[in-house]
């Protein structure tokens, strides 16, 4: 670690002070603030430093849509998950583009709501599939919503064709509370 970075030794009394602020509830933890603003760059930057042991992608600002493979956030903040796994690599990119302006709106009114694709089938992507009883990956997209801070609650998407309009008549739906909660299996 630089020596500019600071950290909290084991025992200290600040530790419990600071996890209550920044909702820390695992360890390790690792949340990157600006040095100048005090601002929360990123609440949940592990998962973000481990794949880039580099720092190219430094200070580890989240992306508007993260890929579900490293699901950061998503056991406790309801998520929008596009499965994408089967789709070739340039769809993935329209279908990433597509769902990004969604994602930056719902920041821009601090919406308790976070965007995933999954563009590879192993791992965490298998596993939602699994507990949401998707199936395999095909070539049409999928989008579901997880609300896991709901005692494991789930929504699907079921417009025939994904576009601008189906996501957002999804999302009003997910809001209004008018969509049918599935719940995730065990």
């Amino acid at each position: 670690m630089p020596e500019s970075w600071y950290a909290i030794p084991p025992g200290d009394k600040r530790k419990e002070q600071l996890s209550t602020l920044f909702e820390v509830e695992g360890i390790p933890s690792l949340v990157i603030l600006d040095a100048k603003t005090g601002e929360t760059i990123n609440a949940n930057a592990r998962g973000m430093v481990m794949g880039d042991p580099e720092g190219a992608k430094f200070p580890w600002k989240p992306p508007p849509v993260a890929d579900l493979g490293s699901p950061d956030g998503i056991n406790e903040t309801p998520s929008l998950c596009l499965m994408a796994e089967g789709c070739p690599a340039e769809e993935q990119a329209a279908l990433l583009a597509m769902l990004t302006p969604k994602a930056l709106a719902a920041k821009a009114k601090e919406e308790d709501l976070i965007f995933f694709i999954a563009t590879e089938a192993n791992g965490p992507p298998a596993q939602v599939r699994r507990l949401t009883k998707l199936g395999e990956p095909s070539p049409k997209p999928q989008l579901l919503l997880l609300d896991i801070p709901d005692s494991g609650g789930y929504y699907t998407c079921a417009a025939p064709e994904l576009s601008e309009a189906s996501v957002a008549e999804f999302l009003d739906g997910y809001r209004a509370g008018t969509l049918e909660r599935q719940q995730l299996e065990q």
